[in-house]
């Protein structure tokens, strides 16, 4: 694939990660958007770990 602005625009979209703090602990919740839907996972920092939500 060429990069353009156009073919950019595309490849850019495809993968989405957002990351939003929780309030007690060390923990945070991520959401990995692509183009078949979102995923969420809450990761613990301290035990290093990622449990599916949602």
């Amino acid at each position: 694939m060429k990069l353009s602005p156009t073919n950019l625009g595309k490849a850019s979209a495809l993968n989405v990660c957002k990351y939003t703090l929780v309030k007690n602990g060390n923990r945070f919740r991520n959401q990995y958007k692509t183009t078949e839907g979102s995923k969420y996972y809450i990761v613990d920092a301290d035990k290093r770990s990622k449990k599916g939500c949602f």
